[in-house]
């Protein structure tokens, strides 16, 4: 299946299909994506950066998150957020428990 292909999909399927998790998971192929800057570049790295520090509390849950790779910055550059994520793709919560089998993907 391609893109395009997902595209003609009802959204229930799209979302439960193995390409959905390919589709998502782009940034983990990236080497540059461990980058600080590259990371800081999208919305929630942007919002942690300027207000991490005004958060109060040490758990962190994230709805829609695809492969995890929220995870990864939180781990090298805030880790200290427990972090919990939650996603309806069944396959991109396998991917983001295969890529990091310590966090918590539902």
């Amino acid at each position: 299946m391609d893109i395009k292909s997902m595209h003609t999909m009802s959204e229930t399927a799209a979302w439960q299909d193995p390409m959905h998790a390919d589709v998502f998971d782009y940034l983990h192929r990236i080497t540059l994506y461990i980058d600080r800057k590259h990371y800081e570049s999208f919305n929630e790295g942007r919002f942690l950066k300027r207000f991490g520090n005004e958060i109060r509390g040490d758990m962190f849950f994230e709805i829609g998150c695809a492969a995890g790779e929220l995870y990864r910055y939180l781990q090298h550059f805030m880790h200290r957020f427990h972090y919990v994520d939650f996603d309806i793709s069944a396959p991109a919560i396998a991917r983001a428990k295969a890529k990091y089998p310590q966090g918590q993907f539902h």
